[in-house]
């Protein structure tokens, strides 16, 4: 994978992020933000227009994992300044922002004809299949062989779109169905959509890295409280938890390898 173009998406994420910071306001935010999505996206369209991959499978891993992030966030935040106004021009009360969010959800799930049958194609498709899909030079195929990919050219793949179209709507959905279980319940607490999709024991190595290092309250808080936080977080059952840390204690050699792939990770992020 090419890390030039991924060394600019992690910068413009942080770009993304000082936004939120910034704005109060989520439209002016979604403003703010296509703007600098587009600019952005503008910026890597000309790049690909003369980049060379490594290799054909780094240009299709690109096209098909990281390129759709780009139009995620343009369509996530497109779809938000909607929401949004709606929200801001007719909702008077509790009562009004619920059906608002509920016309919001139920459009988001709409795709078009052509958009599904593409996606069902990118999911069942060979290898063979997937460069047509994705390789640059496939791009007048795509034309031809798709309506929605009428737009395609050398540096722009209408595949890749849909895709983070996709996510994007994953995205907002699930940020709705948490708003609409807050309006609904107010007197109860938000439950998390989140999953821990790593192992237990990283996730108890992380929990008690944060308790021993008193980054939380300055250390004026029981392990306890943060298991039951955690757990509801991320709906995962800790039950064990302290069997399982004795077990990694008891255990010699690299009891810290996660914590280790975090550092690494992050090392290799911010020195790009």
């Amino acid at each position: 994978m090419c890390q030039e173009l991924i060394s600019k998406f992690s910068n413009f994420e942080l770009q993304l992020a000082e936004l939120k910071f910034a704005c109060d306001d989520p439209i002016e935010e979604s403003k703010k933000a296509i703007a600098l999505i587009t600019e952005f996206l503008d910026q890597i369209q000309i790049i690909l227009t003369t980049h060379q991959f490594n290799s054909l499978q780094d240009e299709l891993d690109y096209f098909k994992k990281e390129y759709p992030k780009i139009y995620e966030k343009l369509h996530y935040y497109k779809s938000l300044k909607v929401i949004e106004a709606k929200k801001d021009s007719f909702c008077l009360d509790v009562k009004q922002e619920i059906e608002i969010l509920e016309a919001a959800r139920d459009s988001l799930k709409i795709f078009q004809d052509q958009e599904i049958l593409m996606l069902s194609y990118c999911n069942t498709s060979s290898i063979e299949e997937e460069e047509k899909f994705f390789l640059r030079n496939y791009y007048k195929w795509r034309r031809v062989n798709f309506l929605t990919a009428s737009n395609d050219s050398y540096a722009i793949n209408s595949i890749s779109e849909i895709i983070g179209k996709r996510n994007a709507t994953r995205k907002l959905i699930q940020q709705i169905d948490e708003r609409l279980y807050k309006l609904k319940n107010p007197n109860q607490t938000l439950m998390s959509t989140l999953k821990w999709t790593d192992s237990k024991v990283n996730l108890i190595l992380l929990i008690y890295g944060l308790y021993v290092s008193e980054s939380i309250n300055n250390g004026d808080v029981e392990l306890n409280q943060l298991i039951e936080v955690f757990e509801k977080m991320f709906n995962v059952d800790l039950k064990n938890f302290h069997s399982q840390l004795n077990d990694i204690k008891a255990k010699k050699g690299n009891q810290f390898k996660y914590i280790d792939s975090l550092k690494n990770g992050l090392d290799i992020r911010l020195n790009q």
